[in-house]
């Protein structure tokens, strides 16, 4: 399925429970708005149904006129870890996809992830 979806350089090498934390499958920025977008779009390999439910279960906010839809994220790598948010909000029939990342030790910027995030969609229009 990784190699059907595209999604970044492909390598799943490593344990099947971790290769996307401590493997070699590397995604940039870019490649995850692009994945984010045929995503939203209902454009993956996947079943309309299974996409409508990781649409749903990635929501973490709801308000009369934006729903935020995001999954954070975390890398550890040899030379050092990073930390993802990403995901789309959608503000007034706008959407706007968004890949955070950000250098740092596990936890130590869990929410600063989340809080800058929101200051930018919010600065962009994307949340109220």
């Amino acid at each position: 399925w990784i190699h059907r979806i595209g999604y970044g350089n492909r390598d799943i090498s490593g344990p099947i429970d971790l290769f996307w934390l401590q493997g070699r499958l590397a995604i940039s920025a870019d490649e995850q708005v692009a994945f984010l977008r045929r995503f939203r779009a209902g454009q993956l390999p996947f079943s309309s149904r299974t996409q409508s439910i990781v649409r749903s279960a990635l929501i973490v906010d709801r308000g009369p006129h934006h729903v935020l839809r995001a999954k954070t994220g975390w890398a550890v790598r040899k030379t050092r870890q990073h930390g993802w948010y990403v995901g789309w909000a959608t503000h007034r029939g706008r959407a706007w996809v968004f890949a955070m990342n950000m250098d740092g030790r596990f936890g130590q910027n869990h929410q600063a992830r989340l809080t800058i995030t929101r200051a930018i969609l919010k600065q962009a229009g994307a949340l109220p």
